[in-house]
């Protein structure tokens, strides 16, 4: 297990109570503090309560009770350095990602088929940059 030298948390926020927790697991087992919530909205009120004691928010696109970008707007009117990892059920790529949507600021991209094979080396690139 490699060391984690940051010890803020990491909110996940996605609807599928199952995927929540595979999420939730898998970080944890790699030594990171996770928060999970399956309601958007909770976790937004809970974010702009204590916008600095997450590092990362790891967020699924596809929503149901609100969109992930008003999501990630809303999150970053509280905190503008909060970085942003978001699960999608499509290829994209950061590059094409963020010319289609430039405003919105992503520190990266993972597919849900294969998320739980990439999460933990991608929460390490996104919070642990060599």
């Amino acid at each position: 297990m490699k060391d984690v030298p940051h010890r803020k948390k990491i909110m996940v926020v996605e609807e599928e109570q199952d995927m929540a927790l595979s999420i939730k697991q898998a970080l944890e087992t790699n030594g990171f503090s996770i928060e999970i919530f399956t309601d958007p909205i909770l976790a937004l009120k809970k974010f702009k309560r204590n916008s600095h004691d997450y590092s990362l928010v790891i967020i699924d696109m596809k929503m149901i009770l609100m969109s992930a970008f008003e999501f990630m707007r809303e999150i970053k009117i509280e905190n503008s350095e909060i970085k942003v990892l978001l699960i999608t059920t499509f290829e994209i790529k950061p590059l094409e990602f963020s010319r289609v949507l430039p405003s919105v600021k992503i520190e990266g991209l993972i597919e849900k088929p294969s998320l739980l094979n990439k999460i933990i080396p991608s929460v390490h690139e996104i919070l642990d940059p060599q």
